[in-house]
C-alpha cells in the first residue's frame, strides 16, 4: 500500500450517538436479559 491509501479508505469509528447507543445497550442487556436468562435457564 501506499502512503496515500489510507485516504482512499472509509473510516468506522462510532459516532458519540452510537457509542451512547452501544453503552445503553449493553446495560440494558446486562440488567435485563441476562438476569431473566438466569431465572429460566
Amino acid at each position: 500500500m501506499t502512503d496515500t491509501s489510507p485516504d482512499l479508505l472509509f473510516d468506522l469509528t462510532l459516532t458519540d450517538e452510537q457509542r451512547m447507543n452501544r453503552e445503553s445497550m449493553q446495560r440494558f442487556a446486562a440488567a435485563e436479559i441476562r438476569t431473566q436468562a438466569k431465572t429460566r435457564g
